[in-house]
């Protein structure tokens, strides 16, 4: 029977002894799983046996183990967080697209919300799209406060009117077929805002500008 390669040290002479006679014994032949059994048994006392001298060598680098520690933390507590999206990169892949005005584009809808990966399992029903730039959509924050659509009071108006595409839920229409009704309009919006900076994470409605 083959056995694994013991280590370069030598185990002691009695635990070779009975290593030998386990092997040449004629019951080790007729009943080899009860052979390695014993046989693990025996490596499993060598190994014991070397505890000791094995204990010296390991103590060396446990100055290295909190660091170690540390490390393994640092990247547990990162890792989930890398493929994350935040409230507000969701509110700009939801809400946001600066750099079209789809005044005679009656797809526009059809075509963003699956683009915009709204279509996914299920059809949102409501979605708005605002056709402005970030950096005006985001000093939405700074001005009128209002109170949001749930009772929060971190919801802010424009003080000026926006060029925005509302999409809708065409009535009939199931998941995976999703289709919409597209209309462009100039309102004021309502946005929530949140954290530092202070930015929009969640559209709240908008408001038909007032003559």
């Amino acid at each position: 029977m083959l056995l694994p390669p013991f280590p370069s040290r030598k185990p002691s002479r009695f635990v070779i002894s009975i290593k030998s006679t386990v092997q040449g014994s004629s019951d080790c032949r007729n009943w080899p799983s009860t052979c390695s059994l014993l046989e693990s048994e025996l490596e499993t006392q060598v190994g014991s046996s070397w505890g000791s001298e094995a204990t010296m060598a390991q103590e060396k680098p446990l100055f290295l183990f909190p660091l170690l520690v540390l490390v393994l933390l640092v990247l547990g507590w990162v890792q989930p967080s890398l493929g994350k999206e935040s409230r507000a990169m969701k509110f700009q892949r939801q809400h946001m697209d600066p750099d079209s005005y789809p005044s005679n584009n009656p797809n526009y809808c059809n075509q963003m919300m699956r683009r915009r990966e709204m279509t996914k399992g299920s059809c949102k029903p409501v979605n708005t799209f605002i056709h402005e730039p970030i950096v005006d959509v985001q000093a939405v924050c700074l001005q009128g406060n209002v109170t949001c659509k749930n009772g929060q009071p971190n919801c802010h108006r424009s003080s000026s009117s926006m060029n925005i595409t509302d999409c809708r839920l065409t009535s009939g229409s199931k998941y995976p077929n999703c289709v919409y009704r597209t209309s462009q309009k100039e309102r004021h919006i309502i946005v929530a805002c949140e954290g530092n900076p202070y930015v929009p994470v969640h559209f709240d409605a908008s408001v038909e500008v007032s003559i």
